[in-house]
């Protein structure tokens, strides 16, 4: 199930969100529900992210990541313009490689469609729907 993210958020507060292999109302969801509050949070208050917080999608979508919950977010200028931004990809001490959020973002960043992570990859459908809403709001900032 897939939906924009304050729908989703809100369903995961109440333990109410149907994901797959979950019986509702799911306890579990709660706890799910607070820490991806307190990464938003923590982002939004300019403190650095963990590397298991967030993921680089592509073409400037990154996502918030709990467990299998993922919420889409990018950055806009606000007027109807937007700049792809590519992660900063580094070798971590054990030769992993890590992604950080380009320090270049601006200063509004929006959170975008949300889904639950049932593959290794982020099935394309769900990539498409993540543009898809990108674009939506970007030209609603146009038509202002």
């Amino acid at each position: 199930m897939s939906q924009p993210a304050m729908e989703y958020l809100r369903l995961l507060q109440r333990k109410m969100l149907p994901l797959t292999g979950m019986e509702l109302p799911d306890e579990a969801q709660i706890n799910i529900f607070h820490r991806l509050i307190a990464k938003i949070r923590r982002f939004g208050d300019g403190r650095p992210l963990s590397r298991t917080d967030f993921n680089e999608l592509e073409d400037g979508l990154f996502e918030f990541k709990h467990d299998v919950v993922r919420i889409s977010f990018y950055d806009t200028d606000g007027n109807g313009r937007f700049t792809p931004k590519a992660g900063v990809w580094y070798t971590e001490w054990d030769n992993s490689r890590a992604c950080a959020l380009p320090e270049d973002l601006e200063e509004d960043v929006r959170l975008g469609y949300s889904f639950e992570k049932v593959s290794a990859q982020t099935l394309p459908e769900d990539l498409e729907k993540c543009k898809q809403v990108r674009r939506e709001d970007i030209a609603h900032d146009q038509a202002d």
